[in-house]
């Protein structure tokens, strides 16, 4: 019998010990998204203007997208306190933010995609965005890619925000 108590409360103790270092993890998220966002405004100071440049040279119009991205991350972070408990999930969520983001700055750069001077003038979706989108419209063609990039989109938003989105038509009835 006192085993078990000490095993439940050891268990109690790591889920407390979880809890803490998730909200821990949401406050930096958050913090360093703020920074990111002013950074991006020009508003952060010599470190925090260069982070902004960084992602701008990075991502070009979707650096305005990072600190969204680490934002959704510390909802995330808040949102699955019990991380160990639904940690297949979590990740998936993770990896769709991710995609998500890989998505949306291919999809800003296709309108440059032949335009040599974007890059240098940080429009578009940056390096990463031109990446993406020469690799797949050079596979599939724009309109394709188009395609893709909404489906992609449409499925990772649906992944991401599962829990807050109640769509009727999926219901059981």
């Amino acid at each position: 019998m006192p085993r078990s108590k000490a095993k439940k409360k050891r268990t109690k103790v790591k889920k407390n010990k979880s809890k803490s270092q998730n909200l821990i993890i949401a406050i930096v998220l958050i913090t360093l998204a703020v920074i990111l966002f002013l950074g991006l405004l020009n508003a952060a100071g010599l470190v925090g203007n260069f982070l902004g440049q960084g992602l701008f040279f990075l991502f070009g119009w979707a650096a305005w997208m990072v600190p969204v991205f680490f934002l959704i991350l510390a909802y995330l972070f808040l949102n699955y306190l019990k991380i160990q408990e639904r940690q297949r999930k979590f990740n998936v969520r993770i990896f769709s933010l991710f995609l998500l983001f890989l998505i949306c700055a291919g999809f800003m750069h296709l309108n440059f995609i032949s335009d040599s001077t974007a890059l240098g003038e940080h429009r578009g979706g940056g390096y990463v965005g031109y990446a993406v989108c020469y690799f797949l419209v050079n596979t599939f063609g724009v309109l394709a890619t188009t395609l893709i990039f909404v489906c992609v989109f449409l499925v990772t938003l649906i992944v991401i925000f599962e829990d807050l989105v109640k769509i009727k038509f999926l219901k059981n009835p």
